[in-house]
């Protein structure tokens, strides 16, 4: 059984990097009679995605010819106007900057078919506080700013610091400043480093400090390259080191440097073993980690890759594995079969994709009395309070997390230690597929199992949508607390729902 499989970029992007591993992707894809492949052309595809038509997406088959001379002239003539649902797998393998709302169209193919690395989870990646929520333990001290007043507090502290920018590649949206005399230094990409009076006029420079930039001190290990690894579905596939020629800080095959094979290390291992489920359990499964040399010795994350990973075709280039047949094989595999859902207790590294999920309904409004940034973290901890007789509960396909249920104990008091409270959430892309009602219905039993005999829902009245879903599931209508919540500038009404386990 052929994968059909649609590749999203802008071709013409790489009309000047012929060794591209993009490119050699595409070749690959072309040649390996197992998929059915095809360019989706980013241009055509956002004209198609902002009219909000997911039936008449534009695609050319890939054919040897078509891998080769693509990336010169894109032939539209040859398109085919596909449904997304006539895909098994899509993979973005367009280069940021991305273009404007880039990801949030790319969402509207979610619920039609399946992504490598989901769009939604990548808006999330993006955001500079999330590294630190996954990986915050093996990363070098950060600190997230927004203003000019921060970052001079940063650069008086370490001397010595590293601006990282979201939404950028190959080492463009990095700066490096430090003290210098009675002055600020600013090194940007190959550019001439230059020296700066003060802070003020290096700020344009550097970009919009509204986006939040990560704020990092400088490595001295940095000088020694940095360490690619690639990871795909959890599994290391191979490491290469990357060292400038000119000895710059930044070391980035797109700038000037080396390349050569080595091998990870059990540290190196160590380190995707424990963050590698976290970005799986999002739907986040082809992966590039980038490792610095820390002050010890030690390998630290710099940054953690989702979007178009580069480096798989360079790997048996350097004598090392087929890294391209390796993502190849995995992804005819994937594309096959999709799994059965399976309910399971939630752990840590579940974390993640609960909080983006319930993210999904605080930032939908009318759903939760919560509001502002919900963070993996914040779940590590109501993980980590559950009690005996409590829970949280994660329905999975495949490894990614696509809802999750709690269990709470209605009030500490003893007289109602027979009485709970639930709650229930599905990511956006996965409503209507009855995966709601698979996760009420073993919190249900979870809740018999436990000696529950009163079950409590709260739900905010505008929510009509769930107060009809929990009736269909044996609760009842209780009653309305009047402006009981104040979210968004104005007053909530809940409504009360029961359920009796008898």
């Amino acid at each position: 059984m052929t994968v059909a499989i649609g590749v999203i970029c802008d071709a013409l992007a790489y009309r000047d990097q012929s060794g591209s591993d993009v490119i050699r992707f595409y070749q690959a894809l072309a040649r390996d009679q197992e998929f059915e492949s095809f360019h989706l052309p980013l241009l055509d595809l956002r004209a198609s995605l902002m009219r909000g038509d997911t039936n008449r997406l534009p695609a050319l088959r890939l054919s040897d010819r078509a891998a080769a001379t693509l990336w010169t002239a894109e032939p539209l003539r040859d398109l085919q106007l596909l449904p997304a649902e006539r895909f098994d797998l899509l993979f973005c393998r367009t280069l940021k900057p991305f273009p404007p709302r880039h990801l949030e169209l790319l969402q509207q193919l979610e619920p039609l078919t399946r992504f490598l690395n989901r769009p939604s989870s990548k808006i999330r990646q993006l955001a500079s506080w999330f590294l630190a929520d996954i990986a915050g333990s093996f990363m070098p001290a950060s600190r997230l700013i927004r203003s000019s007043e921060a970052l001079a507090d940063v650069l008086e502290f370490w001397g010595d610091i590293v601006i990282k920018r979201p939404n950028s590649t190959q080492g463009r949206g990095v700066s490096r400043l430090r003290r210098s005399g009675g002055g600020v230094q600013l090194s940007q990409g190959l550019r001439q480093v230059e020296t700066f009076p003060s802070l003020e006029p290096v700020m344009g420079l550097i970009g919009d400090v509204a986006e939040e930039w990560l704020v990092m001190p400088f490595l001295p290990g940095t000088c020694k390259g940095d360490k690619r690894v690639l990871v795909v579905d959890g599994e290391v596939v191979a490491g290469y080191r990357r060292r400038s020629r000119s000895g710059h800080w930044i070391n980035n095959v797109s700038f000037d440097a080396d390349c050569e094979l080595e091998a990870v290390s059990e540290d190196e291992r160590c380190v995707v073993a424990a963050t590698a489920p976290a970005y799986r359990s999002m739907g986040l499964r082809v992966l590039g980690y980038d490792f610095l040399t820390g002050d010890t010795g030690e390998p630290v994350v710099s940054e953690i890759n989702v979007g178009n990973i580069g480096g798989f075709s360079r790997v048996a280039e350097l004598g090392g594995p087929d890294a391209m047949q390796q993502l190849l094989g995995w992804m005819r595999i994937f594309g096959q079969s999709e799994g059965d859902p399976l309910i399971e207790s939630a752990q840590n590294h579940h974390a993640p994709a609960m909080a983006a999920i319930y993210q999904q309904s605080v930032d939908q409004g009318g759903v939760t009395m919560d509001a502002g940034l919900i963070t993996a973290e914040s779940f590590r901890q109501r993980l980590s309070a559950c009690g005996e007789r409590s829970g949280f509960w994660v329905l999975t396909l495949g490894g990614e997390v696509l809802g999750w249920t709690e269990l709470r104990a209605y009030s500490p008091r003893w007289g109602y230690r027979f009485t709970a409270e639930t709650s229930t959430y599905v990511h956006a892309s996965a409503r209507g597929r009855g995966l709601g009602s698979k996760l009420q219905s073993f919190v249900i039993g979870k809740a018999r199992e436990m000696r529950y005999r009163h079950l409590v829902a709260k739900v905010v009245s505008r929510n009509d949508q769930s107060v009809a879903f929990h009736l269909r599931h044996g609760f009842e209508h209780v009653g309305i607390q009047k402006e009981v919540g104040f979210l968004g500038n104005s007053w909530h009404d809940v409504v009360i729902l029961q359920c009796l386990l008898v």
